[in-house]
């Protein structure tokens, strides 16, 4: 379904891999739109990024990767070698299937069972604030540039998505948002 939202080729091809022991399917993508719609589906959070000998490997964990009562372990491996784009996975190509981890395991009892990953909105809000707080100038810069260069790439991915719409579709948009009169 997100190949057919942006207009854009399905990967190139999608073929089971077995050179490698935990990566054991691999997807070739004909441009970097159909390989961002590929990585925002299956829900997977950038880690880091290396170039060596004129090769880019970009990896990637699942977005619940992070969360305490969640257990999920896949991982994505995008390696860009000339133009070719070709995608690791550790899924076998199916959807991710998210269990949550039982509170016996986690340690949580009544006391602290509201300090789990789905607690108060506000609660967090204040902690990050407590945290912000504390920390030393340089660790505030490095925090503002990665979260600058992270709207950055979401506007370019927006960007790339909405050129590829129809031009009905761009107006309607822009009219929602009162950007174009008709």
């Amino acid at each position: 379904p997100y190949l057919q939202i942006a207009n854009c080729l399905p990967p190139i091809k999608m073929i089971p891999d077995t050179q490698f022991r935990h990566y054991n399917y691999t997807v070739e993508f004909e441009d970097e739109i159909a390989l961002d719609l590929f990585i925002q589906e299956k829900g997977f959070r950038r880690v880091n990024e290396r170039q060596r000998n004129g090769i880019i490997k970009i990896n990637y964990v699942c977005k619940e990767f992070w969360q305490k009562d969640i257990r999920c372990t896949h991982k994505l491996c995008v390696i860009r070698r000339g133009g070719i784009l070709s995608a690791k996975t550790t899924d076998g190509g199916m959807p991710h299937d998210h269990t949550r981890r039982p509170l016996s395991v986690l340690n949580f009892d009544e006391k602290n069972r509201s300090q789990s990953t789905s607690c108060d909105p506000e609660k967090i809000e204040s902690q990050l604030h407590e945290i912000i707080r504390h920390s030393t100038p340089d660790l505030l810069a490095k925090l503002k540039e990665a979260y600058e260069k992270r709207k950055r790439e979401q506007e370019k991915i927006a960007l790339k998505l909405f050129t590829k719409m129809s031009s009905e579709k761009q107006k309607s948009i822009l009219s929602t948002y009162g950007c174009f009169d008709d």
